[in-house]
């Protein structure tokens, strides 16, 4: 919910961040570059649009295999 309150537009804020705070929503960050992990501040990959497609450069990784709770029963 962070990047989105520091980083996405008012239009963002209002549509996700209060049904994520109601738990109504998910919302993951998931993005990592090899030589930095997913350590956000600093990635070093920059995406820009051209021709109305997104171009990204840089070397990502892209993770997987993660698993998406569909209930909101916490488990210890």
């Amino acid at each position: 919910m962070r990047s989105i309150y520091l980083l996405g537009s008012e239009e963002q804020r209002q549509r996700w961040l209060p049904p994520m705070a109601r738990l109504e929503k998910i919302g993951a960050f998931a993005f990592t570059e090899p030589d930095h992990g997913s350590d956000a501040v600093i990635l070093e990959a920059t995406a820009r649009r051209d021709s109305g497609e997104w171009v990204i450069n840089g070397r990502k990784r892209w993770p997987g295999n993660a698993v998406v709770r569909r209930d909101r029963r916490l488990r210890p």
